[in-house]
């Protein structure tokens, strides 16, 4: 819990939770949003590195789908689960890799999902495999 005392002294796992956070960012490139009209959730550089907080839903599994900016058939991507509330990293096996599905959003060519573990504050992050 993220809490203040009357002299502005972080108590409880607040410490550890900015420290997670503060990982997770420095070993991020510049965050900006992927696209702010349709997927506010997203942020990170188009066709390169994604950041996908999923806030207070709690899905059990997300469809790798992603904004058209900056991508092609054919990329592929490394897929890891933070757990922003337990201050974990969990990777997931394999890569995904991108199929157009319309004119907006490109897919997994195979169809895989990201498996979420059916709690709150869950993000994904998606990194560009090297060619």
């Amino acid at each position: 819990m993220l809490w203040w005392s009357k002299g502005g002294i972080l108590h409880g796992t607040s410490p550890q939770r900015l420290a997670f956070l503060r990982d997770v960012l420095q070993h991020a490139p510049e965050l900006e949003p992927i696209d702010k009209w349709h997927n506010q959730r997203t942020g990170g550089q188009p066709g390169q590195f994604y950041l996908i907080y999923l806030s207070a839903a709690a899905p059990k599994e997300w469809g790798f789908a992603l904004p058209k900016s900056g991508l092609t058939e054919g990329v592929r991507f490394t897929a890891e689960v933070l757990d922003t509330w337990n201050m974990s990293i969990t990777s997931i096996e394999g890569t995904f890799t991108t199929k157009k599905l319309d004119n907006y959003i490109f897919v997994d060519t195979a169809g895989r999902k990201i498996p979420l573990p059916g709690l709150p504050w869950q993000a994904i992050r998606l990194r560009r495999v090297a060619a």
